[in-house]
C-alpha cells in the first residue's frame, strides 16, 4: 500500500510518500508567501523523485490545520481534488498531531502562533494521543497545562524559537491516521479551531 502524506498548514510544508510500512521519500520546504506558486511543483518533484504516477497511490493523508488560512485551504482543495480524480480513500490528522511526531518524549506540546498572545495547542504522549486536546487558548493558560508535565517537550512554529524543531515523522503520522475511519473528500475541511473573521463578521451580523 502507497500513502502520500501532505501537510501545508504552516509555513514549513512537508510531502511524504511510504509504501507499507517504509519510507520512499520526505520532502520539507519553508514558505513564506509564495507556496500557491510553488506547492504543484513542490508535489510533482516529490513523485519524480520517487519515480511514482498519482496513479499509484492507494490512499492520502492530510493534515488538516489548525495553521495558516490560506496554507490550510491550499492542502485541502489538492487533497480533495486528488482524491476524487483518482478515487482513493482520504485520512484526516490535526497538524498539531503532525507536529507532535517531531520528537520521542513521553509527552509533547504542539503550538501554533495565533497572535495576540494566545496560540493553537494541545498535549499529546509519544503515541500521539492527545492528553489535552486541540484548542485556542492563551499562552498563559498553555503554560499552566505544560507546567503539569514532565518529560515534556515542546515543538512550536514560533519565529526564533528555542523550542524542538518541527520535523515530521510521517511513518507515525500515517499509522495513527490509518487507524481512524476515512472521511468523503467531498466533505473534508479545515480545522481552523476559531473563527475566521469574515466568520465572526457573519455571525455578528445574523444576531445583530
Amino acid at each position: 500500500m502507497i500513502t502520500l502524506f501532505i501537510d501545508t498548514s504552516l509555513s514549513k510544508v512537508c510531502i511524504a510518500i511510504v509504501k507499507d510500512s517504509n519510507l520512499l521519500i520526505k520532502h520539507e520546504r519553508t514558505f513564506n508567501n509564495n507556496m500557491s506558486k510553488y506547492l504543484m511543483t513542490e508535489i510533482d518533484t516529490v513523485f519524480n523523485n520517487a519515480k511514482l504516477k498519482s496513479s499509484d497511490i492507494d490512499n492520502i493523508v492530510v493534515g488538516v490545520g489548525p495553521g495558516s488560512f490560506t496554507g490550510v485551504r491550499m492542502g485541502i482543495t489538492f487533497v480533495k481534488t486528488f482524491a476524487y480524480s483518482q478515487e482513493i480513500p482520504v485520512y484526516q490528522v490535526s497538524t498539531l498531531r503532525c507536529m507532535a511526531s517531531s520528537t520521542k518524549s513521553d509527552y509533547i506540546a504542539a503550538l501554533i502562533d495565533a497572535r495576540r498572545d494566545h496560540v493553537y495547542g494541545a498535549i499529546y504522549n509519544k503515541k500521539l494521543e492527545a492528553v489535552v486536546n486541540d484548542q485556542y487558548i492563551s499562552m498563559t493558560e498553555m503554560n499552566e497545562l505544560i507546567n503539569k508535565y514532565q518529560s515534556i517537550s515542546i515543538v512550536t512554529d514560533f519565529e526564533d524559537s528555542n523550542y524542538q524543531e518541527i520535523s515530521y515523522d510521517p511513518l507515525k503520522i500515517i499509522a495513527v491516521a490509518l487507524d481512524e475511519e476515512p472521511i468523503n473528500p467531498h466533505v473534508l475541511a479545515p480545522n481552523y479551531l476559531k473563527e475566521t473573521q469574515a466568520e465572526r463578521e457573519l455571525s455578528e451580523k445574523r444576531n445583530s
